[in-house]
């Protein structure tokens, strides 16, 4: 792309590309409506329709954002804004949020199922993945935007086996790729092994929960004819 007066002039798409990041979203609106046709630059949030009636303008909104953003792949210059896969906490009431997302093998595309998922600010608040690797971890507000820990393929004690753990944010959770562990399946000493950007290794230790009280009944025995009472009462713990 080279320098012009107006923005710069994109190759690909024979288009001056004009940088709209500085505009607000009415002015953003309007230069979107005038009758030429204009490749532009975006910040994340202008990809989004503003808060307008759904009219026909809000509509052409939508339709001018996603031609332009087809257009910016096109051009391939380097502060383009990448396409990724993210999702947003649901709120399901005022003290709770849902996190939805899958996991899969970084090789393969393949769901992982019965993978973790855990808060690293309270380990009570995790989940499992399902047979297609699709989970819901719900999570109260305070914890909506904290670190989270995910790792496939965990015995019941929690080691981590097979994949190296992943830690990620809420928003963050569409599409978690974990990577094989070079390592499993390996006797003996382990190869060290290079952690890639948000990986990491935490060998979770979870805990059973604690077993229930014994409940206390009262067992009547029939006295002794030679007994002075009649019967007797004693109290006997039982196994849960």
């Amino acid at each position: 792309m080279t320098p012009t007066a107006g923005g710069r002039h994109c190759a690909a798409c024979e288009k001056t590309v004009v940088d709209f990041t500085s505009l607000t979203s009415e002015q953003l609106l309007a230069a979107l409506h005038q009758p030429e046709k204009v490749c532009g630059r975006f910040r994340p949030d202008q990809l989004h329709a503003p808060a307008l009636p759904a009219s026909r303008a809000a509509r052409n909104w939508t339709q001018w954002v996603a031609a332009a953003a087809i257009t910016l792949s096109s051009c391939g210059t380097p502060d383009a804004l990448p396409l990724q896969l993210r999702t947003s906490p649901v709120t399901v009431d005022g003290n709770y949020v849902l996190v939805r997302g899958k996991v899969v093998d970084k090789t393969d595309g393949r769901p992982l199922p019965d993978a973790l998922i855990i808060s690293l600010a309270d380990t009570s608040f995790r989940t499992t993945s399902d047979s297609t690797g699709h989970f819901t971890l719900k999570l109260p507000q305070q914890l909506r935007d904290s670190l989270l820990y995910a790792v496939g393929h965990t015995s019941p004690q929690g080691y981590t086996q097979g994949y190296i753990g992943r830690r990620l944010r809420p928003e963050q959770t569409a599409e978690i790729r974990l990577r094989p562990d070079p390592n499993a399946g390996v006797l003996g000493e382990p190869a060290p092994v290079t952690l890639e950007a948000g990986e990491m290794r935490y060998p979770l230790r979870l805990l059973a929960p604690p077993p229930p009280p014994p409940r206390l009944s009262t067992v009547q025995f029939p006295a002794a004819e030679s007994a002075g009472p009649t019967e007797d009462s004693v109290e006997v713990f039982e196994a849960p």
